[in-house]
């Protein structure tokens, strides 16, 4: 086994060459950041043959996969903030709904209604906005699902003290009381 060499410190020229590598995607991108980083080189020839020499060197190698990958994530990172900026946009929040249902559950919310009427000096239809206050039901509606939306119902399912098994023979009882009363030729 041979020992591992000690890596040369890279020069400000590689370094740039890295920085540039990085947005490369093919031959003639990489023959233009060579001569970027070596103005002296002017044959396209001899900057592809001396670029391929560099990119062979590990730790230039190495440098540039790393920044491609972090460049990557990045664009990553920045989708998926954009995605969730956009998604928390479109929700509404419990406070907008909130004051939205309070608004209509106390009367102060109107609705704005496009109706066509004719107008008879013009012979045309116009577009006309009309604005309804809340209905008693659009109030109700509101003030309901409001309650709910704090917790304010109470359950929907009934306990008796006695339990299940207590419910559970009323229910039997009832039923008995139903089969008597159609035996005995009386209506439930």
């Amino acid at each position: 086994m041979t020992p591992d060499k000690p890596t040369k410190p890279l020069t400000l020229r590689h370094q740039r060459f890295i920085k540039l590598m990085i947005e490369v995607v093919d031959l003639q991108g990489q023959i233009k950041a060579y001569q970027k980083c070596f103005p002296n080189c002017k044959k396209r020839a001899a900057a592809e043959t001396a670029s391929y020499r560099l990119l062979k060197n590990v730790q230039i190698r190495e440098a540039i996969d790393a920044g491609k990958r972090e460049k990557e994530e990045t664009i990553r990172e920045a989708k998926r903030q954009e995605r969730i900026r956009l998604a928390q946009e479109q929700v509404a929040h419990e406070f907008e709904l909130d004051a939205i249902l309070s608004s209509i559950a106390t009367g102060t919310r109107t609705r704005k209604k496009k109706a066509a009427i004719w107008n008879p000096e013009n012979k045309k239809f116009e577009i006309i906005v009309i604005e309804e206050e809340p209905t008693e039901t659009d109030i109700i509606s509101a003030a309901d699902k409001l309650y709910k939306r704090k917790g304010s119902y109470a359950p929907t399912t009934l306990k008796h003290e006695g339990g299940d098994a207590f419910l559970q023979y009323m229910k039997e009882v009832a039923a008995l009381k139903k089969e008597a009363n159609v035996q005995q030729g009386s209506p439930a």
